[in-house]
């Protein structure tokens, strides 16, 4: 498909969850399917975002609340810092809602990683 021509050399990362939620679903889904989707594509995965911070489910929460939600709970992984600077990133998740998550995680890759360019990838529309 032409329209992801200009992706060709792009990194995936998956959107991530803090420690305590990935143990209790017992694993990151947005981080399985990166990998999948690394070991049919050959784009590299890299977990460059991490969650700093427990947030509340975002479930019965509209858009406005869900940025509230996330406003300052990822941070780039210094030892990936250098990696994804100046390079297009593909944000990978398992499900978009309202797109909070995705706005929030590419405010920090371009902001305070360098990103050049994010396009965004989820599984399930919800």
């Amino acid at each position: 498909d032409p329209r992801f021509d200009e992706f060709k050399s792009a990194v995936l990362v998956p959107v991530p969850l803090f420690w305590r939620r990935e143990q209790w679903r017992q694993g990151n889904q947005a981080y399985e399917l990166s990998r999948e989707l690394s070991r049919l594509s050959g784009h590299e995965t890299i977990e460059a975002i991490k969650r700093t911070r427990p947030t509340n489910t975002q479930t019965k929460l509209n858009r406005k609340q869900r940025l509230s939600n996330l406003r300052d709970a990822f941070r780039i992984r210094k030892k990936h810092a250098s990696f994804i600077a100046k390079r297009k990133v593909i944000i990978i998740d398992d499900v978009f809602t309202t797109g909070a998550t995705a706005h929030e995680c590419a405010r920090v890759l371009k902001k305070d990683g360098g990103v050049k360019e994010v396009a965004i990838l989820t599984l399930i529309r919800g």
